[in-house]
Formats: C-alpha cells, structure tokens, sequence
C-alpha cells in the first residue's frame, strides 16, 4: 500500500508539472497573437502618421486648403484611438506575460505610446 501511495504521488506531481507547461504554453501562444496583432496595429497607426507628415508640409508657398486640414485631423483622430486601443491591449496583458515574450511587449508598449 505505501509502495502504490509513493508512486500515486509520483504521478501526481508529474501531472501537476504538465499541467503547469501546458499553462505557460498558453499564455505564450496568446501573448505571442497580442503581439502579432497590435504589432500590425500600430504599424498601420505608424503608416497614417507619415501620411499626415506628407500632408502637412505644403510644396513651396501654398497653404494648406480646409479639405487638406480635415483629413489629418481626421487621420490623426483615427490613429490616436488604434495606438490608445493597443496599448490598453499591450497593458493588460502584460502583468500576466510568460518573462520570454514580456520584453517584446515592453517594446511594443513603449512604441505605442
């Protein structure tokens, strides 16, 4: 009985250790997919504020024209949200991030803001 107890055990703690990776696997698919996402994300946000650095600096002496004004506050306004949205994303899961992926998320946190 305390030879079959011992290795009940045993097979207790090796399940316990599976379990256990097979939770860090998890969170490191799903830090990695933030990563991926938001990485996407604030490239584009990044993408419609060179945009708004083209529009805004007119050729030669021209000023520039109310139509042009709307559109980089509209771009701006709109690349504002997708870098707010994706840090509060980044944010959120980083307390909980596996310490591999947790500095490509400081990274990207720091980028978004």
């Amino acid at each position: 009985l305390v030879k079959l107890q011992s290795r009940l055990n045993a097979a207790q703690l090796e399940i316990a250790k599976h379990k256990k990776s097979a939770a860090n696997g998890e969170k490191l698919v799903k830090s990695k997919e933030i990563l991926e996402e938001e990485s996407a994300r604030i490239a584009a946000a990044e993408e419609s504020v060179s945009k708004v650095e083209q529009l805004s600096k007119p050729a030669g002496d021209e000023t520039l024209s109310d139509e042009v004004i709307r559109e980089i506050f509209a771009v701006t306004t709109e690349a504002q949200k997708a870098l707010k949205a994706a840090a509060r994303t980044v944010e959120a899961h980083l307390p909980t991030a596996l310490s591999s992926a947790k500095v490509d998320l400081q990274k990207l946190s720091d980028r978004s803001k």
